[in-house]
């Protein structure tokens, strides 16, 4: 029965339902004089019988009149039968639920929030009534309990169970009388918040208690031990569901942070230099961030971005861009800042070093006629000059040699840069950095000569870049050596339909976008309005199949393959040690930014020719301190990529904590990169770390391949202060309670459950079939009916 049915039997029988404080419950007892089936045949027969009675009675009575007479006489026989089992009331005492209030006392709950608006006016409000004048989490706290008498609302239906919860779960000395002058005298002042860890030992306290819920009053930072969402599983488990009160802002501190700096450890005098990082902010909605580049010891700005900030939680990824114009190792620094509400700058900046150098690049064009795309290529080449040199003097920025097939032998002798031949020996063809071949015919190529080019990628390094003619190149290339280095399935290449009338339009791919060839303008806007400007590409070929290292760097905007995939105009593959492009249509040469195109392309494929051999390999980590559980981030970059491992897991990474074990961690090649792996770690415990690359061996870059980072203790109870309201309502939820905030905190107390009551003693039955009243009731029957019958002259 439920507690008001029991407490009215009780009343009605015992004549006293006091003892609210210690509860009451009660149960009906009998024995039977015959099986159930005989009650309840006497029930319906003695009502049939009283019912055909009265029917036939003959009297002008109405038909209602007649009922309550019948229903009064049926009712004397249920009492008798009543009588006749012998009913007796056994009632109990019971102890009410535990109701455990958990109050958490660490010190970022003696934090005061930057309040604003209707919030803060309805909390100082609340607060000025209970006495307290600073707005802080923990007077919040106390408002509830002392100020709003929470105790006293609370009292009449639950034993009250006080904990403090911080570092641990302690109980609160003193009965319930005693709690308010403890409280009005206690402190928010405990160096670490385990408030998992906490609860969890409440909830070993209370073994054997029934528990109606647990009230849990934090902010929900955990700094150390188990999080809440473990705690919330216990609770369930244990049948006590969460109510938990958010106290204090969600307002994140202000911070700041640069992470994962990454840039092209090489280039070339006026290459464009693109820092790639993300941007992570906290705190800081509807604010500004500066981000600058600049030189390490050097103040003058570089590049600068502004950056908006839309949410207290923002994590962007942005580049800065800049062309350096004398040569030299420099290193690089990208800051941000946001003025002097910051307390951590620790991880406003970033530092990066690049080798810039103004080698003049040796390049072979080879192509079979005169085309267009020839005379602008040889002419650039020819022309370009270095935007600084060491001299002071102008300087070629490329050594061009040019191999024209169809032109008569007198050519090489009128033109500096031509030669008749293709080079003959290894030799001769590895000197150069870069070949770009046009549409060349392959039967003035011998088998040596293509079988040399195949060994100038993989076995050099060197670059190549094809440009696709409508005679000879791929179509001819079929079964030759060459058709290894083709980014696509010799077999599937279709030739284009007769030139369009229309000018094909371009879209850069996510990949293209990063990749230097193709930055064409100052920054990524500029440079996709240049490709987009292309007004005059007439002629592109489709390629059925792309091999599965390919990258597409640039397509037709409008136009589709079989597969509806964008045809390719732009695409690269890494070959052995070297790069190899492939530019699928020879009209670029009507283009405005060809040059810089072109230029750019060569110098990118160049830098490992360049560079040469004393460059080894990079490992960084994204930051030098950590917090326990953080991920560290650790980054391989080959400077020379024909370096670069071909497998995606080649590279393994030892890392040597400071007195301590060895762990090998396997690095995995980073999307869209040849040279760069990357892994994260987030199981290392407290210590000084130190990592360096084990695999592949870097014999002359030692000081290169490694890195040191610091893992410290989860950070104090001040170092994060927004409130994780996330966190406890998602607790709340799991463990089958609900989440308050401040404002609405007094609903809870209509919310909260019952509990189940524990029966702790057995009183002296109390019999029932001889009450005086039911005797009373008996004789009221009889008399009633009979003064009815009389009114209604049915004696």
């Amino acid at each position: 029965m439920n507690n008001a049915f029991d407490r009215w039997v009780y009343w009605f029988f015992a004549g006293d339902a006091a003892h609210e404080a210690e509860g009451l419950q009660s149960s009906i007892q009998w024995i039977a004089p015959w099986a159930p089936w005989v009650t309840i045949a006497i029930l319906l027969g003695g009502g049939a019988l009283v019912a055909s009675i009265y029917y036939r009675e003959r009297t002008t009575k109405q038909p209602w009149y007649k009922a309550t007479l019948a229903a009064m006489r049926i009712a004397l026989v249920a009492l008798i039968l009543f009588m006749l089992y012998g009913l007796s009331l056994r009632p109990y005492r019971t102890d009410t639920p535990d109701l455990v209030i958990a109050l958490d006392d660490s010190q970022s709950m003696s934090h005061v929030d930057a309040l604003s608006g209707e919030e803060a006016s309805q909390v100082e409000s609340r607060l000025s009534a209970g006495g307290y004048q600073e707005a802080s989490r923990w007077n919040q706290g106390r408002t509830l309990l002392l100020a709003e008498d929470w105790f006293s609302q609370l009292l009449p239906h639950y034993r009250l169970k006080g904990y403090f919860i911080s570092d641990s779960g302690r109980a609160w000395s003193g009965d319930a009388e005693q709690w308010n002058e403890m409280l009005a005298s206690a402190t928010a002042d405990r160096p670490a918040s385990r408030l998992g860890d906490s609860l969890t030992e409440i909830f070993q306290q209370q073994r054997g208690r029934p528990t109606a819920a647990v009230l849990l009053m934090t902010d929900g930072i955990t700094t150390e031990g188990k999080s809440l969402a473990d705690a919330a599983v216990v609770a369930r488990r244990r049948g006590a569901p969460l109510y938990v009160v958010g106290l204090g802002s969600r307002q994140r501190q202000l911070n700041l942070r640069v992470e994962d700096l990454d840039v092209e450890r090489a280039a070339f005098v006026g290459d464009p230099l693109s820092f790639k990082f993300r941007l992570g902010a906290a705190g800081m909605a509807g604010k500004t961030a500066r981000v600058t580049l600049r030189l390490k010891d050097d103040p003058k700005v570089l590049a600068e971005r502004t950056v908006p900030v839309a949410s207290d939680e923002m994590t962007r990824q942005l580049d800065l861009q800049f062309r350096p114009t004398k040569k030299g190792d420099y290193t690089f620094v990208v800051s941000v800042e946001a003025g002097d509400e910051e307390i951590d700058l620790s991880d406003n900046e970033a530092t990066a070093q690049v080798a810039v150098r103004d080698d003049a690049i040796k390049v072979l064009l080879v192509d079979s006629q005169p085309r267009f795309q020839y005379r602008y290529l040889k002419t650039l080449f020819e022309r370009q000059l270095k935007p600084a040199s060491a001299s002071g003097r102008p300087e070629n920025a490329f050594d061009l040699t040019a191999i024209l097939q169809d032109s008569d032998m007198e050519y090489a002798d009128q033109d500096a840069v031509a030669e008749r031949a293709f080079p003959a020996s290894q030799d001769e063809l590895f000197q150069y950095d870069v070949i770009v071949i046009g549409d060349a015919n392959p039967a003035f190529l011998s088998r040596i000569n293509l079988e040399l080019l195949t060994k100038f990628v993989v076995e050099k390094g060197g670059g190549v870049i094809f440009v696709a003619g409508d005679q000879y190149l791929p179509w001819q290339y079929g079964g030759t050596p060459l058709a290894s280095l083709f980014p696509f399935q010799m077999d599937g290449a279709q030739r284009p339909a007769p030139p369009l009338t229309d000018s094909i339009p371009v879209k850069l791919t996510n990949l293209g976008m990063a990749s230097p060839p193709l930055q064409v303008g100052s920054n990524t806007s500029e440079t996709l309005r240049r490709w987009d400007s292309i007004a005059q590409l007439y002629w592109l070929p489709e390629f059925a199949t792309l091999k599965p290292g390919a990258q597409v760097l640039a397509t037709a905007r409008d136009r589709f393959d079989a597969k509806g995939e964008p045809i390719p105009l732009l695409m690269q593959q890494f070959v052995g040690g070297g790069k190899v492009m492939f530019l699928a249509s020879d009209d670029l040469w009507r283009w405005e930014y060809h040059d810089p195109f072109w230029m750019q392309s060569v110098r990118y494929l160049a830098r490992a020719s360049i560079l040469g051999g004393g460059w080894g390999a990079e490992l960084a980590a994204n930051r030098n301190e950590y917090e326990r559980g953080e991920p560290v981030r650790l980054r391989v970059r080959f400077f020379d990529d024909r370096k670069a491992p071909t497998s995606d897991q080649g590279v393994t990474v030892m890392i040597e904590q400071a007195g301590g074990r060895q762990r090998r961690v396997s690095l995995a090649r980073a999307s869209g990169s040849r040279d760069t792996f990357e892994a994260a770690i987030s199981d290392l415990p407290e210590g000084e770390y130190r990592a360096w690359i084990a695999e592949p061996v870097m014999s002359n870059a030692t000081e290169q391949a490694a890195t040191s980072f610091r893992i410290e203790a989860t950070a104090g109870e001040m170092a994060r202060l927004a409130a994780d309201f996330d966190e406890l309502r998602a607790a709340a939820t799991a463990a089958g309670g609900k989440f308050y905030t401040f404002s609405d905190a007094t609903q809870l107390l209509k919310d909260l459950p019952p509990g189940r009551q524990v029966r702790i003693e057995t009183l002296s039955p109390i019999p029932v079939w001889n009450s005086w009243k039911l005797a009373a009731l008996f004789v009221s029957l009889i008399i009633g009916e009979w003064l009815l019958r009389k009114r209604g002259g049915m004696l």
